[in-house]
């Protein structure tokens, strides 16, 4: 296991959520940004306006923003972030001329029309109250043809071959979590329901899946323990502190001594392009 972070428990909201979004993009954004930087390259474009809605501290557009840029495409990018703690944090660290963050609420608030070449929305749907809505709003903000790159996970799909791994625990807290604040659970396996409605040609729809196998070794266990981490700030009831301090150890015991385990986090990933 990499270690990449040792317990410690959380601050605040922004620092614990800004420490995820980092190690969310560092794992499952190795696989993720480079699928859709190539889309974006086959469509032929040297210029795109990028909007990321829902981007936290702006971790996950600035990997695919210098993903594009050093393949020769100029990445003009904003990040609409309604949590305004996140939204300064994000702005001390990657703000600049084509790096803006506007702090706004996209169900309360329009982001523009016909503005950008490209949307991402990414772990967002999961806490949206008004998912319709959201889409709606954010079609109107992309130009005609404009693409749209949705991932959202899929909880009932996470999951290992041994019924006494550490993770379906781990699984089953996220999902008492999430049910919490109202979250929907498996909303990444509904993506393609939510274009067809507001006029958005669904081009790609499949599930990609997470797990030690797909990362370089430590990175799954690595994130598995972040997110377990961020969530006790929010839900100490149920990510307590002894099981978030004995998660990453047992991780790692059951990769060390049992090859056969085999942990996974499944994500939907829809790629759509504007009428």
């Amino acid at each position: 296991m990499s270690k990449l972070f040792s317990w410690n428990a959380p601050k605040d909201a922004a620092e614990t959520l800004a420490r995820l979004l980092e190690v969310q993009t560092k794992s499952y954004g190795a696989l993720e940004i480079p699928k859709i930087s190539q889309t974006i390259l086959n469509s032929g474009k040297t210029d795109v306006s990028i909007a990321d809605f829902g981007t936290g501290t702006g971790a996950y557009l600035n990997a695919l923003r210098n993903s594009l840029i050093e393949n020769g495409v100029r990445s003009r990018v904003v990040g609409f972030e309604k949590n305004k703690e996140l939204c300064d944090f994000g702005k001390s660290m990657y703000e600049c001329s084509e790096f803006k963050f506007e702090n706004i609420d996209i169900l309360e608030e329009s982001p523009g029309e016909n503005k950008f070449d490209v949307a991402v929305i990414r772990f967002t749907l999961q806490h949206c109250s008004n998912i319709s809505k959201f889409i709606e709003n954010v079609r109107a903000s992309l130009k005609k043809n404009g693409q749209i790159f949705i991932l959202e996970p899929i909880y009932s799909f996470y999951g290992s071959t041994s019924g006494e791994s550490i993770f379906n625990l781990h699984k089953e807290k996220m999902i008492q979590a999430y049910r919490a604040f109202g979250g929907s659970i498996d909303v990444g396996l509904s993506l393609p329901l939510f274009l067809l409605p507001v006029h958005f040609e669904s081009k790609t729809y499949e599930i990609m899946t997470h797990s030690r196998f797909t990362h370089e070794p430590g990175v799954f266990e690595d994130v598995t323990s972040e997110t377990a981490r961020a969530l006790s700030f929010f839900y100490p009831e149920i990510f307590d502190t002894q099981f978030c301090e004995e998660l990453p150890n047992r991780l790692e015991l059951e990769t060390t001594l049992n090859s056969n385990i085999h942990s996974f986090a499944s994500i939907g990933y829809l790629y759509g392009e504007k009428k």
